[in-house]
């Protein structure tokens, strides 16, 4: 986990297209605005796939691998293969936020029974 520079893009578009070609990408978002309508995920976590949080408003509480780390508006938190993670809440509501994963297969995400 790390948290990593959020730099706005020119180009439009989604995926990587260098020398690999384009590849499929998870994309999700959620929105908390207020405690009482929000449960926290499951615990979780891709065996392949890196998932980036983007921080689009508020702050929120993201859980990674036991440790509670806030992600502010703008904010970019870097997850790795294998780390453990879930949203569990809100310091400053509404909390908005998109989450991009680099796999979008059926088996890479394991939830945490």
């Amino acid at each position: 986990m790390r948290n990593i520079p959020f730099q706005k893009k020119q180009t439009k578009g989604l995926g990587y297209w260098g020398e690999y070609n384009e590849i499929p990408l998870g994309l999700s978002s959620g929105e908390i605005r207020s405690p009482e309508d929000f449960q926290s995920e499951k615990l979780h976590w891709h065996e392949k796939g890196l998932s980036y949080f983007i921080g689009i408003e508020g702050v929120g509480i993201i859980e990674v691998n036991g440790v509670e780390v806030q992600l502010k508006k703008d904010d970019c938190l870097e997850i790795l293969p294998g780390e453990k993670y879930r949203v569990i809440g809100a310091s400053q509501l509404p909390f908005k936020w998109v989450v991009i994963c680099t796999q979008n297969t059926e088996h890479d995400k394991v939830i945490d029974t």
